[in-house]
């Protein structure tokens, strides 16, 4: 259950007011750009999701003066206004006034892009037998992406104190892999080495932690990875990117942000 989560802003550069919570009764808000997303939480069906329809109401208002206008008019008036503010998920039109949300979805609006973060927040790890116990089923060292991401807090902290290096790649599927996460997976696992981790971050995305690699070594591994999940399982990732850590980055958070920020 995603009852939790938060909306990143892709670009411009990672500051303090690139991540916001997302909470069940009020619209996540950039004031530094002027937007408020309409994302809302169905409390029925536990699921945010991206309230078209408010932005209906929105542009009826703006577009009421007071002057009664036909039906048809006003459907092609709101049609033109919501073509040029651009609506997108995942660089596809929104056809529905309620858009669920999935995790990693990615959303174009106003001409910003945002990131899509959805967790369930019962999850608990076990810290005890941290190795064992969060890892996914099968024998695949695939984190979850709670457990990664306190993987991350760590290493980045033993990155900076003991200077060593580490890089991150990024993989995006068009769409979600479904049934198809295992075999994925276990092709990465088959290609990388015992010591780097990977984890699924949400339904499109992986993250492949590459322990002491320089940035010089990623172009070799996403085309050798690229090539063998397509050759195999028939499935393209739609992009992917790597990057080495650097003292400047001081967050997970900041490292997935600069991976996407790379593409735009």
């Amino acid at each position: 259950m995603n009852n939790c989560g938060s909306i990143w802003l892709l670009s411009p550069e990672f500051d303090e007011n690139s991540v916001k919570i997302l909470y069940k009764f009020k619209k996540p808000e950039f004031t530094h750009i002027n937007v408020m997303l309409p994302i809302l939480y169905d409390e029925i069906k536990n699921e945010f999701f991206f309230d078209v329809e408010s932005l209906d109401e929105e542009n009826l208002n703006c577009l009421d003066s007071g002057k009664k206008i036909n039906e048809k008019k006003l459907d092609e008036k709101l049609e033109e206004k919501k073509d040029k503010i651009e609506i997108l998920i995942n660089n596809k039109k929104i056809d529905e006034k309620r858009k669920k949300l999935f995790n990693g979805d990615i959303i174009t609006y106003k001409g910003y892009k945002f990131r899509v973060e959805l967790y369930d927040m019962e999850e608990k790890l076990n810290f005890n037998s941290f190795w064992h116990e969060n890892l996914y089923l099968d024998n695949l060292p695939v984190f979850s992406s709670k457990a990664f991401e306190k993987l991350m807090e760590v290493e980045i902290k033993k990155a900076k104190r003991y200077n060593y290096p580490f890089s991150l790649i990024l993989f995006r599927f068009e769409n979600q892999v479904g049934g198809k996460d295992k075999e994925i997976e276990k092709i990465i696992c088959e290609n990388i080495r015992f010591t780097d981790m990977l984890s699924k971050i949400s339904d499109y995305e992986y993250i492949i932690y590459l322990l002491q690699s320089k940035k010089e070594y990623i172009p070799k591994i996403i085309k050798k990875l690229k090539t063998l999940i397509f050759e195999i399982l028939d499935i393209k990732v739609e992009f992917a990117n790597g990057i080495e850590f650097n003292e400047n980055f001081n967050s997970f958070n900041q490292m997935i942000i600069k991976l996407y920020h790379d593409l735009s």
